[in-house]
C-alpha cells in the first residue's frame, strides 16, 4: 500500500470516528444517557467487526471490507464472522480477486441512482474438505436480474448465485456463496 492510500484510509477512519464522538458529545450534552450508551454499544460492534475480520489471516480482504463503504459510494457492507477456528491465511489473494470481479459484475447491471446493502459472512467449514464458507449478498433494484446471474455463474468461483425477489417485485436480494476448500 502506498503512502498516500495508507494517509487516505486513514482520513476517512479518523472522519468517522470522529462523527461517532461527536454524536456521543451531543447526546451526553442533552444528558440523554440511553443514546449514548445505544451509540457506544454500536461503536464497540463495529470496532469488534473489524478486530474479527482482521484476525481472520486475509489482510488485504480484511482491508478491502473495511474501505468498502468509502470506495463504494451507492454501496454499503456489513461484514460478519462466525467462529472460525483456524487461519485463511491461504485464500486472501483467491477471496479479494473474487471479491473484486464480483463488483466489477456487479456494477454493471446497477443503477448509480440506487442504494444496495449488502452483507459478507464468513462461517466456519465442516471441517474435513470445507475450511470455511463465504457469502456475500446484496439487496437493491438490479437492472437485468438473468444477466447478472449469468455472469456471476461465469465466474466459477461461485457455489451458488441465488436471487430472491421481495416484497415490492422491484427489488431483491442476490445471494452468492463459496466453500473455501482445504
Amino acid at each position: 500500500m502506498k503512502s498516500e492510500e495508507v494517509i487516505s484510509l486513514l482520513g476517512n477512519y479518523r472522519h468517522d470516528v470522529l462523527n461517532e464522538l461527536q454524536l456521543l458529545m451531543g447526546y451526553a450534552s442533552m444528558g440523554k444517557l440511553e443514546k449514548v450508551q445505544e451509540k457506544l454499544n454500536s461503536v464497540v460492534s463495529s470496532f469488534e467487526k473489524e478486530r474479527n475480520i482482521s484476525n481472520l489471516g486475509m489482510p488485504e480482504t480484511a482491508l478491502w471490507a473495511i474501505c468498502f463503504n468509502w470506495n463504494y459510494d451507492n454501496y454499503r457492507l456489513n461484514y460478519h464472522v462466525g467462529n472460525i477456528k483456524e487461519k485463511l491465511t491461504g485464500q486472501d489473494s483467491i477471496i479479494l480477486s473474487l471479491l473484486k470481479e464480483i463488483m466489477e459484475i456487479m456494477d454493471r447491471f446497477t443503477d448509480q441512482m440506487e442504494f444496495y446493502e449488502g452483507d459478507l459472512r464468513f462461517q466456519s467449514g465442516n471441517g474435513k474438505e470445507v475450511l470455511a464458507g463465504m457469502q456475500l449478498s446484496f439487496s437493491g433494484v438490479f437492472t437485468d436480474l438473468s444477466g447478472l446471474k449469468k455472469q456471476l455463474i461465469a465466474v466459477g468461483s461461485l457455489d451458488s448465485v441465488n436471487i430472491i425477489p421481495m416484497e415490492d417485485n422491484k427489488q431483491c436480494t442476490l445471494v452468492m456463496d463459496v466453500q473455501l476448500k482445504r
